[in-house]
């Protein structure tokens, strides 16, 4: 804040307060000697404050650090400690006194200082005066006078999308590693995480019974209320001339006292790519230690575990939901995650014939020789949907969604319909009649409320929330039945950040002493490919980025274009790291976005709450950027930031801040 702050304004005198004194006086020690003005050590909050006319406080956030009284009438307070719904700095007095600006308020009601106020019953949200882009922008007032000001900043994925395309340019031509740990080289470390490509991946893992059988764990754990998996996010690339249009789908989860948790991006539908003989999806897997909040492993599978896992969730549906001598299976979409499907499926039942339908006769005739050729039973391709499901006690759906590809008068009276495609809120595969006369089963209903085939049924009115049968953990788990007789049941997977966790830890096993990078291009060896990312360790990123004007004004752009509406950026995600013996506690964080226009988009793990390491003279936190390429979807860069973009990203929206919403001729300011 300090730092980033001397980019835009001229102070004459610091401030600063910490419990621990020692740390306060270094504080004020380094940041006279970097920024040429005086900074005081005081030995309480209110004798930092009553001088300064602007105020920082950036603390854990467990309790108020500020009184009315202390306040000069006019001070602009810049909060950014309530990133948890559980913290809070500012009282209720000086929120309900203050002129309240924001940097999205739709997020500070959820985490921030408003939250504390609104709870506190002295705030509405219809309080708030503006967000801070449009302060930037002119679309409302920031500062028209002497009054008390709050900006509450709870951290934006805009300000992520805003340093990963800063922090591309500033790496244009460096080469990652290639700096020696100068920076805090004598303080310990976690260490850097390890990037596994495709080949490497794919030469170590392959549809199994144990994979499968992992993946139902997860789902098992799950509806125990063992695994803390957040609803997903979404960032969507428009389409410029330079980029889009294309998703990142964001997932992850932990599974309670497992070694570690997966965030992961599917960067889905960048059409455009095919024109140019390049696939139009990517993806890749972070993979995190569960003990001490370190990123373990970056692994660039190319949808190939996202499709292993989803081949698995159709196999564990199968198992507990498919009438016990089921024969044969279909397969209406034959591409990729068919194959997951059929392959998987083989792991848990044996069926004696298969049949596939595809609109491309090619792509379906060369699918089924494959399958009859690995899996050892026939596959017949078909010319319609209607041929290949008349004679399947089970059904699988994975088209891209876009239209019904069934008729209830089509299905066996008791078929299992495993529908995989309606993975957004766009997309619906199984017709209103099919849904109302089956027994429905999600993955998970809160997820399939908002994008499967059960937020279609909602939205026709043939279902209500309560008409869903079970989840699929529930019937694993024996809490609820499965099929109990000859009934229709559909299964509506959205996929779930517990798959990504159960493949996730069970890649890591397989990648024991396996040495990346080591297997060479022998999959899919004359396909064309998007390009590996580069894995940027943190001093190559320190050497190469530090608090400027120009860094601070990406930022501020960044708020401008969130409030024109040209910002994709969902609400946060967390993935909460429970202690036990083996692992936590700790938080994991997950904020993104995509500026229009923008070369690239980022999502940011910002790891953190991991005091145990403190004890062992770890930091308590870590952190990594995903920046991918928006022209074609690509992961492009992994940059290892051990928090320090993080903190960058936030002091230049302090200094953003001080801009627009200080008094002119602010001459002291304080840190507590």
């Amino acid at each position: 804040m300090a730092r980033s702050s001397a980019t835009v304004h001229g102070f004459e005198q610091g401030y600063g307060y910490s419990r621990d004194m020692t740390k306060n006086s270094a504080f004020c020690d380094k940041m006279s000697a970097e920024l040429g003005y005086a900074f005081t050590p005081c030995s309480s909050a209110e004798e930092a404050v009553r001088n300064a006319d602007v105020v920082f406080t950036q603390t854990p956030g467990g309790e108020w650090v500020l009184d009315l009284k202390w306040l000069k009438p006019h001070a602009l307070i810049v909060a950014s400690g309530s990133d948890q719904p559980t913290k809070n700095e500012i009282p209720p007095a000086v929120m309900k006194k203050a002129r309240v600006v924001t940097d999205i308020t739709a997020q500070c009601l959820r985490v921030g200082e408003l939250r504390s106020a609104v709870e506190a019953g002295v705030m509405k949200e219809t309080d708030v005066h503006a967000q801070l882009g449009e302060v930037i922008n002119g679309t409302k007032k920031g500062r028209t006078g002497k009054e008390l000001i709050v900006c509450d900043l709870t951290g934006t994925g805009a300000q992520d999308a805003a340093i990963g395309s800063y922090v591309m340019k500033a790496l244009d031509g460096v080469v990652p590693g290639a700096m020696p740990p100068v920076f805090d080289a004598n303080k310990p470390r976690l260490p850097a995480p390890k990037l596994y490509d495709y080949d490497t991946i794919k030469s170590s893992v392959a549809p199994s019974r144990e994979l499968t059988e992992s993946v139902e764990d997860a789902f098992s754990q799950l509806a125990n209320g063992r695994v803390d998996v957040p609803l997903p996010m979404h960032i969507g690339i428009a389409e410029t001339p330079e980029a889009g249009p294309g998703d990142c789908h964001i997932k992850g989860g932990y599974i309670e006292g497992a070694p570690t948790w997966t965030v992961k991006l599917a960067n889905v539908s960048f059409y455009n790519n095919v024109k140019k003989g390049l696939p139009a999806g990517s993806g890749v897997f972070v993979v995190c230690d569960a003990t001490n909040g370190g990123p373990k492993a970056v692994l660039h599978e190319n949808r190939y575990l996202t499709d292993l896992r989803t081949g698995a969730a159709g196999a564990v549906a199968v198992k507990h939901l498919a009438i016990k001598d089921a024969k044969s299976v279909a397969f209406i979409g034959t591409g990729v995650i068919a194959e997951a499907m059929a392959r998987s499926s083989a792991t848990v039942h044996g069926f004696e014939q298969g049949y596939g339908y595809s609109r491309d006769m090619t792509k379906n005739s060369a699918f089924c020789d494959k399958m009859s050729a690995e899996l050892g039973y026939a596959f017949t391709p078909c010319s319609s949907a209607e041929e290949a499901v008349r004679n399947a006690d089970v059904v699988f759906t994975q088209t891209p969604g876009g239209e019904w590809v069934l008729d209830l008068k089509w299905l066996k009276p008791h078929a299992l319909i495993v529908a995989s495609g309606s993975d957004q809120p766009t997309k619906n595969e199984i017709p209103p009649a099919v849904m109302k006369k089956a027994r429905v089963v999600t993955d998970i209903t809160a997820q399939c409320l908002r994008v499967g085939e059960l937020r279609s049924a909602v939205e026709a009115g043939v279902m209500k929330e309560t008409d869903v049968h079970a989840q699929l953990g529930e019937v694993i788990n024996g809490t609820k039945k499965g099929r109990t007789g000859k009934e229709l049941i559909v299964c509506d997977l959205t996929g779930t950040g517990a798959q990504d966790a159960a493949i996730g830890s069970y890649v890591m096993k397989a990648l024991d002493g396996v040495v990346p990078g080591a297997m060479p291009p022998v999959f899919d060896a004359n396909k064309p490919r998007l390009p590996a990312p580069k894995l940027y360790d943190y001093d190559t990123i320190k050497s190469s980025v530090a608090p400027s004007r120009e860094l601070t004004e990406s930022v501020e752009d960044a708020f401008s274009q969130l409030a024109n509406g040209r910002v994709d950026v969902p609400l946060p995600m967390h993935i909460g790291i429970a202690e036990t013996p083996e692992a936590g506690p700790g938080d994991c964080h997950i904020k993104g976005g995509y500026i229009e226009g923008a070369p690239t988009w980022t999502v940011k793990l910002a790891n953190v709450s991991f005091y145990n390491n403190v004890k062992k003279g770890l930091p308590a936190g870590s952190g990594v950027f995903v920046v991918c390429d928006a022209t074609n979807g690509g992961p492009k860069a992994v940059l290892h930031e051990n928090r320090y973009l993080t903190d960058l990203r936030t002091g230049a929206a302090g200094a953003v801040a001080v801009k627009h919403l200080a008094i002119k001729d602010a001459k002291s300011v304080a840190f507590i």
